[in-house]
């Protein structure tokens, strides 16, 4: 037996590039909890997405949306320190 799956109800865990989404809400000068204003979702969500803990796909589009910046850079492979 198959459930249909909602795309946007998926946990993304471990792939969240925790210092780029550190670094883009420094530039913009966001508390966690102005960001998390901004994102539409709970300060709690935004502290586990930087801490790279599983966070649902719905809440890292709206983090995006409020960074102003695609999906893509902030999930993926991991960052290269330099």
């Amino acid at each position: 037996m198959t459930f249909p799956v909602n795309p946007l109800k998926l946990v993304i865990m471990g792939n969240v590039k925790t210092e780029t989404l550190k670094r883009l809400r420094a530039e913009r000068g966001w508390s966690l909890r102005e960001m998390a204003e901004e994102a539409k979702v709970s300060h709690q969500t935004i502290k586990n997405a930087e801490a790279g803990k599983g966070i649902s796909l719905s809440s890292m589009v709206g983090i995006a949306e409020a960074l102003g910046v695609n999906l893509q850079d902030l999930i993926g492979s991991k960052e290269k320190t330099p």
